[in-house]
């Protein structure tokens, strides 16, 4: 990140800071400096805010793992939510027409005489 701050990415910035801490990373890289000391160097001058993205360790992993778990959670207790107000029409109307028939004073008469026809 560029240290003006203007919250950029370093080659993004159009800033003399920018331009500065650039050509400072292209000498380190002619001197033969890796990628990885490179931004040693610049964590221990300027701390982590210095990096676009927090390290994938110790207590910065959170940021990396919290979001998708949040994403996660949410997909969850829509589908319950989603669930809940759907209910199921078909088991309604089931239960509905059961009890319809149930209540049929001629089915129950029609059912009555059938049973003598057998006996």
């Amino acid at each position: 990140m560029c240290t003006c701050g203007c919250t950029m990415v370093l080659y993004s910035c159009q800033c003399g800071t920018a331009d500065q801490m650039t050509n400072n990373i292209d000498q380190m890289i002619d001197e033969g400096w890796s990628k990885a000391a490179i931004l040693d160097a610049y964590v221990e001058k300027h701390g982590q805010a210095i990096l676009a993205a927090p390290p994938k360790q110790g207590f910065n992993l959170s940021a990396w793992v919290i979001p998708f778990l949040a994403l996660a959670g949410a997909a969850a207790v829509i589908l319950v939510l989603l669930k809940r107000w759907s209910g199921n029409p078909a088991r309604d109307q089931t239960t509905d027409e059961s009890l319809e028939i149930d209540d049929d004073p001629y089915l129950s008469a029609v059912e009555e005489e059938l049973q003598k026809i057998e006996d």
